[in-house]
């Protein structure tokens, strides 16, 4: 006993000296508690009052308060102020204690009110939360008053029946006290109904923090599945690059073998055109190398070029003669000789013909593809032919 005194002075003196204002809400929660444990109503009433205005009602401490308050005002005997704030903590409250606690103080509240329906469908509720052994003083001033409603309703069969509900009640209060003091059994009872609470918070917590690992978990797996499929796209794409760049290579290389004989050829007809009589002897040679024999350009072998073409310039033979086919055969051969970039000088020794006459052909290609007189004819071809 002088141990319960000593520490309860100490606890008293703790309360007095600590500052409000650097407490969080649970604190000062469990600090209303202990004023209302110990009946100093009016400090647990402030500070209640003032915790439930800083707070949010999504707060996690916002039921506790308003129960808190609820009790405060019933032990004052305000009836509709404690109605008020016991509601506000029955519609939340998740534990059945406390909901057994709220609804049993709500059916006496609207009973001293004279809310006949509002005091039957509290008790009621808090008849469905009574599942569990409980004790104290709230269980018996609950059947006290369902005792004293039985009666009045002249129900004689329900006033029996509370009747020995609080018969019970009280047998187990005696039993549980197992010969202890009585401020023995009430810090005991006390620190139960803290243990309690305790666990149904850590509950509490260890629910959020499991949903809050599965949530993580799952994000987790998201991530990695997207990730597998972004490297999967990522690779895949790599490939196609490689591939694009190996036939990308060898268009390159067909398209200068093709170049590097057209110069070829190119060299030799200008040769032939310009210096006909001079270049007997280096034509007699380059027979003999069989450079002249073996050239395609040289020849009337024309489809072959073609096919040079429309593989070195994307189908620019192809899509010519599908855009323009009014073109002549010499008009054709005129437009794929300066997309293999042969110039007016060289395109009339390919054809061993004078320079006008290409330049006769060009005026023509410019009426067929209606090209404007200032502009170059294979810049507007290239551009035609690619809108098509």
């Amino acid at each position: 006993m002088l141990k319960f005194i000593k520490n309860q002075a100490l606890a008293n003196q703790s309360i007095k000296e600590m500052n409000t204002d650097e407490l969080d809400p649970f604190t000062l929660t469990l600090l209303g508690k202990s004023y209302l444990y110990t009946d100093q109503l009016a400090k647990a009433e402030t500070l209640l009052t003032r915790l439930k205005t800083s707070v949010s009602q999504q707060h996690i401490c916002y039921t506790d308060i308003c129960r808190l308050l609820g009790i405060t005002y019933f032990k004052q005997k305000r009836w509709e102020n404690a109605a008020t704030e016991l509601k506000a903590a029955l519609a939340s409250e998740k534990d059945s204690s406390h909901c057994f606690t709220c609804s049993s103080m709500l059916a006496f509240c609207q009973d001293q009110l004279g809310n006949e329906e509002e005091t039957q469908y509290y008790k009621e509720q808090a008849l469905r939360f009574d599942t569990a052994r409980r004790g104290g003083y709230k269980a018996l001033e609950f059947y006290k008053l369902c005792i004293d409603l039985a009666r009045r309703n002249g129900n004689r069969e329900e006033e029996t029946f509370f009747t020995q509900k609080m018969t019970d009640q009280y047998e187990r209060m005696v039993k549980e006290l197992n010969e202890q003091t009585l401020d023995e059994a009430i810090e005991g009872y006390m620190r139960i109904q803290d243990q309690n609470e305790y666990n149904a918070h850590i509950r509490t917590y260890q629910l959020i923090l499991g949903g809050m690992l599965l949530l993580l978990a799952c994000m987790v797996i998201y991530y990695l599945n997207r990730r597998r499929k972004q490297m999967m796209k990522y690779f895949n794409l790599q490939h196609r690059i490689e591939a694009l760049e190996k036939l990308e290579n060898i268009q390159d290389e067909t398209k200068a073998l093709i170049l590097q004989e057209l110069e070829i050829a190119k060299q030799i007809a200008m040769l032939k055109h310009t210096q006909k009589e001079k270049s007997e002897k280096l034509l007699k040679e380059l027979d003999k190398l069989n450079l002249l024999k073996g050239n395609k350009l040289l020849s009337t072998r024309w489809n072959d070029f073609y096919h040079h073409i429309d593989i070195s310039f994307n189908h620019f033979h192809e899509r010519l003669t599908r855009r323009y086919p009014a073109l002549n055969e010499k008009e054709v051969q005129l437009c794929c000789l300066m997309k293999a970039g042969f110039r007016t000088e060289e395109i009339a020794a390919v054809w061993m013909q004078s320079v006008f006459t290409v330049h006769k052909y060009k005026t023509s290609i410019r009426k067929k593809t209606e090209a404007p007189e200032a502009a170059d004819i294979l810049v507007f071809l290239d551009k035609t032919l690619a809108e098509n």
